[in-house]
C-alpha cells in the first residue's frame, strides 16, 4: 500500500465517500478512479462493507474501510492527512462533507465536493435544516461538482450560491447490443423497477399503479419486476415489509438475477421510474444509453435527462395511463432522441477530459 502511495502519479487524491457499499456513489467513484490512471486516490469509508458490496477499484486506487461508524472515520482521516501529503480532497456526499468541509479548511487542502443529490434542501427535519446551514458556508469554499443544473437551479432556491461550480454528467460504459427489440413480451405491458428499498425511491408508487392499472383496464395485462438489492438499515428494512404488504400476481421481486440492460431492453416495454428526485441516476442513464423507452414521475433532475422527447414524464396516474398508451407507439422516436442524447452528452472520453481539467484547475488555483 505505501509502496502505491510513493509511486509517481500526477497528484495524489483523497477521497471521503460517504458509502462505498452497491449503489450509484460507489459506482461513481470506482469509475471515476478508473478514468484518471494518472491520478493516485485513496478512499476512505465509513462502512464494514460485505462480500455483496464488492467493488472493482483501478490499480491507482486503495480503499481504507474505518468500519466503525463516524467517530472512526474521522480520526482515520485525520490521522491520514497528517501523516501523508495530499494535492486534493474529493469529498463525495454529504455525510462526508460533514467531516470533509472542516478537516479541508483547517488543513488548507483545496476541495472539490460532489453532492449526489440534493433534495433534502426541502425537507423539514432537523438535521436537513442543519445541513443547509452548513452547506451555505463551506460551499462558498468549495468547486462544487454537479450532475444536473436541477441540483444547481435548488442551491439557488434556498439561497446557496455557488462560486465555483461545473456540471457534468457520468459516463455510460454501456453499449447498446443489436438485439431484436421485437421479442414477442410475455403480457402487453411488461415494465421494470430497479432502485434501493429507500422510501425515497417511491416504488410503492410504482406498485399502486401498477395494481390499479390491472384493476381498471381489463383488455390489457401489466406485470412489474421490481430488481433490488437486500435492506442495509432499519429504514429500509421496514420499508421492504410495507412494500411486500402489497404483494400481488402483478408485480415480482426478482432474486439473484444481475441486471442486464441489453437483455431488458428485448424482455420489457419499459423502465417505470418513481424516484422522487435525482441528482443523477445510472438506472436512467443506462435505459438512455441502451435504447430502452421510460415512463419517469416527473420530479427534479429526472425531468432534465429524461426531457419530454426522451421517455414519458408524468405527475399522476392518469398521466400513466397515457404513457402506456403511447409507449410503443412512439418507441422509435425516443430511441432516436435518446442515441443523441447519449453520444453528446454521455461519452466517456467527453466527460473524462471535463473531470480531469476540473481536477487539475482546483488543484492549481489553490496553490
Amino acid at each position: 500500500m505505501q509502496e502505491l502511495y510513493q509511486k509517481k502519479y500526477e497528484a495524489k487524491i483523497l477521497i471521503l465517500a460517504s458509502s462505498m457499499r452497491q449503489g450509484g456513489e460507489s459506482k461513481f467513484l470506482a469509475e471515476f478512479t478508473n478514468l484518471h490512471p494518472e491520478f493516485f486516490f485513496e478512499i476512505v469509508s465509513p462502512d464494514r462493507l460485505t462480500d455483496s458490496d464488492s467493488i472493482s477499484l483501478a490499480e491507482n486506487t486503495i480503499l481504507n474501510e474505518a468500519k466503525g461508524g463516524y467517530a472512526h472515520f474521522f480520526f482515520k482521516i485525520l490521522r491520514l492527512v497528517l501523516s501523508k501529503k495530499y494535492d486534493l480532497l474529493f469529498v463525495s456526499g454529504r455525510k462526508a462533507g460533514f467531516v470533509g468541509h472542516p478537516v479541508g479548511n483547517i488543513f488548507r487542502l483545496p476541495i472539490i465536493y460532489i453532492p449526489h443529490g440534493n433534495h433534502y434542501l426541502d425537507s423539514q427535519n432537523f438535521f436537513d435544516k442543519f445541513y443547509k446551514k452548513f452547506d451555505s458556508f463551506f460551499l462558498k469554499k468549495a468547486f462544487v461538482y454537479l450532475i444536473s443544473f436541477a441540483e444547481k437551479a435548488r442551491y439557488e432556491k434556498n439561497g446557496i450560491f455557488l462560486r465555483k461550480f461545473s456540471i457534468i454528467r457520468n459516463p455510460i460504459f454501456i453499449k447498446p447490443k443489436k438485439q431484436s427489440s421485437e421479442t414477442e413480451k410475455s403480457y402487453d405491458i411488461y415494465l421494470f423497477w430497479i432502485g434501493r428499498w429507500d422510501p425515497h425511491k417511491d416504488l410503492k408508487k410504482a406498485i399502486d399503479y401498477v395494481n390499479k392499472f390491472a384493476r381498471e383496464v381489463s383488455d390489457k395485462s401489466i406485470k412489474l419486476d421490481v430488481y433490488s438489492t437486500p435492506p442495509k438499515d432499519i429504514q429500509e428494512e421496514n420499508y421492504y415489509k410495507e412494500c411486500m404488504s402489497m404483494q400481488s400476481r402483478n408485480w415480482d421481486l426478482i432474486k439473484g438475477e444481475e441486471v442486464c440492460y441489453s437483455k431488458f431492453k428485448a424482455k420489457y416495454t419499459a423502465l417505470f421510474f418513481t424516484s422522487k428526485g435525482e441528482g443523477f441516476s445510472y438506472v436512467i442513464a443506462e435505459s438512455i444509453a441502451t435504447n430502452i423507452p421510460i415512463i419517469a414521475i416527473n420530479s427534479h433532475g429526472v425531468s432534465e435527462v429524461v426531457g419530454k422527447k426522451r421517455g414519458f414524464l408524468i405527475s399522476n396516474f392518469q398521466d400513466f395511463l397515457k404513457a402506456i398508451e403511447k409507449v410503443n407507439e412512439k418507441s422509435h422516436q425516443i430511441i432516436e432522441n435518446q442515441r443523441r442524447f447519449s453520444e453528446r452528452f454521455l461519452s466517456v472520453e467527453y466527460i473524462k477530459e471535463r473531470q480531469k481539467k476540473i481536477i487539475r484547475q482546483s488543484i492549481k488555483n489553490d496553490n
